[in-house]
């Protein structure tokens, strides 16, 4: 889920990279010394690469997906030697976040929620936020073995 969420909503939906070289890309010239923004938003919501790419679809990423992409088609941490240095903290905290709350709590939209759109701001978040209710889950889901989902 985490994947797929990074990948409909990325925190980095913009980057800018300097040219260090003169190059033609995609029938576009670019000279040494331009500036480009590179959108993993654009890239990522592309129907080349993702089937259905504006339904959120969790299993996509089963079955070692990502190695059936190519670079930089699914980027949200940006990429290369810029790359941000705390992915990997950033994937671990998440997984281990959400697993914290499912386990005592059901998460579910508010009745009242609205529409979710995106600010565009310095990363990518929620417009009005997310409104949400959280039901507790009974004392026994919290035994060791027992089923937390």
């Amino acid at each position: 889920m985490i994947h797929e969420t990074l990948r409909f909503y990325p925190p980095l939906y913009i980057l800018s990279r300097d040219v260090t070289e003169d190059v033609t890309i995609g029938g576009y010239r670019f000279k040494k010394g331009d500036m480009i923004l590179i959108s993993s938003y654009v890239m990522q919501h592309n129907p080349k690469y993702f089937d259905q790419p504006e339904s959120l679809i969790p299993e996509r990423f089963e079955n070692n997906f990502m190695k059936s992409l190519p670079a930089f088609a699914y980027f949200p941490f940006g990429g290369g030697p810029r790359v941000c240095i705390g992915n990997h903290f950033a994937m671990m905290e998440a997984v281990f976040v959400l697993a914290c709350i499912a386990k005592r709590y059901r998460i579910k939209l508010a009745p009242d929620h609205h529409e979710v759109t995106p600010l565009p701001s310095l990363t990518l978040r929620p417009k009005n936020g997310l409104r949400m209710v959280l039901e507790e889950r009974a004392a026994e889901a919290f035994e060791p073995g027992a089923s937390n989902f």
